[in-house]
């Protein structure tokens, strides 16, 4: 039997209805993701939203980050 697991990404919501990966923030020598530094997302919802708080909250990526992100659940089976 194997166990169901889940992830929560952020992803861009375009006008078209499509999820996209969202781009990444800050500089190119130093860029950082809005799904964690791994990129495979969070285990809870808790944790995908702290993170994108604090994001929002500092001075270096508070005016580069996307603000019209949805929060997946996505399924693992493993």
């Amino acid at each position: 039997m194997s166990l169901i697991k889940y992830k929560y990404c952020w992803k861009e919501l375009t006008e078209e209805g499509l999820l996209k990966e969202p781009k990444p923030i800050g500089s190119h020598y130093n860029e950082v993701s809005v799904n964690g530094l791994y990129l495979h997302g969070f285990d809870s919802e808790h944790e995908a939203e702290v993170w994108y708080s604090e994001l929002l909250n500092a001075n270096e990526y508070k005016y580069q980050i996307q603000r019209d992100l949805v929060l997946i659940k996505r399924v693992f089976y493993g």
